[in-house]
C-alpha cells in the first residue's frame, strides 16, 4: 500500500509540476493498478479524457494532450488565459442542468437556447446560439489566415491541432480562441453571446499581453510575426 501511495504522490508531483496539469478528481474510478501494482500517469487523467473523446465521437492521441498542456500553456504569462485551458480540460464551467440538481428552484433547461437540457458540450458546442458564436470565430479566422477552417470542437474548445497549419498561424488561432472561449465563459449564463467589439477588445488584450510575454523572452521579432494577420484584418475590418 505504501508503494501505490508514493507512486500517486509522485504521479501528481509530475503532473502538476512538470506537466502543469492540475487533476481534481483523483478517485477509484480513474486510477488504477499495472503489473505489479504500477500506477501510470495515463490513468491519471483517463476519466476526463474519456468524456471529451465520448463528445467528439472519436478518439484524441495522448499525444495530442500532451501538446496542449507544453505548448499551449507557454503562449502566455497571463493567468486567465492559464486558467483557461484548465478549466475546459477539466469541464469546470457547470451547466445549469448540473445546478439544476443542486438548487431545486432551476431550471434544467439551457440559459442560451432554453429549449435543450442544459449540458456541459451543449452549452460550449451544440448549443444553436453557441454553433452561431463558433461559426463567426471560423469566418474570422478565414478571413485572417485565408484558409479553410475545419470547426472542430478539439480545437475550438481545447486548442488541440494538428500540423496542417504553419507555427505562427497556429499560434494566432490558439490565441484567438483562447481570446474567445475566455469571453465565452464570461457571458456563461446569459442569453446572449459576446458581440463583436467584445471579442475584438478581448483578443486585443491577449495580444498586448503576448507582446509583454516576447519581451520578456526577447522575441519582439516573434510577436509581430504572429500577429502580422490579426492587426491587418483588423484594418480592413475598419474600412468596411
Amino acid at each position: 500500500i505504501w508503494n501505490i501511495f508514493t507512486q500517486l504522490c509522485l504521479a501528481l508531483r509530475y503532473l502538476h509540476k512538470e506537466k502543469r496539469i492540475v487533476h481534481r478528481d483523483l478517485t477509484p474510478n480513474n486510477i488504477m493498478l499495472g503489473d505489479k501494482d504500477k500506477v501510470t500517469i495515463k490513468e491519471a487523467v483517463k476519466a476526463t479524457m474519456i468524456t471529451w473523446m465520448k463528445n467528439f465521437g472519436y478518439s484524441i492521441q495522448l499525444e495530442d494532450w500532451e501538446r496542449l498542456w507544453t505548448k499551449n500553456y507557454k503562449l502566455t504569462l497571463a493567468t486567465s488565459y492559464k486558467a483557461n485551458v484548465y478549466k475546459m480540460f477539466y469541464r469546470w464551467h457547470l451547466a445549469q442542468s448540473r445546478l439544476a440538481k443542486i438548487y431545486p428552484n432551476l431550471k434544467p433547461e439551457c440559459w442560451k437556447c432554453k429549449k435543450k437540457l442544459s449540458r456541459f458540450f451543449h452549452m460550449w458546442w451544440t448549443c444553436p446560439k453557441a454553433k452561431e458564436f463558433w461559426n463567426k470565430i471560423k469566418i474570422w479566422l478565414q478571413e485572417i489566415t485565408n484558409l479553410k477552417i475545419v470547426p472542430k470542437p478539439e480545437m475550438f474548445l481545447l486548442g488541440i491541432t494538428k500540423g496542417e497549419y504553419a507555427k505562427d498561424t497556429k499560434c494566432l488561432m490558439i490565441h484567438i480562441l483562447t481570446a474567445a472561449r475566455i469571453l465565452y465563459a464570461q457571458n456563461w449564463k446569459l442569453d446572449s453571446t459576446p458581440t463583436d467589439y467584445m471579442i475584438i477588445k478581448k483578443v486585443m488584450d491577449c495580444a498586448e499581453m503576448n507582446k509583454f510575454t516576447m519581451e520578456l523572452q526577447k522575441r519582439k521579432e516573434k510577436e509581430y510575426m504572429v500577429w502580422e494577420k490579426w492587426y491587418v484584418w483588423l484594418d480592413n475590418r475598419k474600412k468596411i
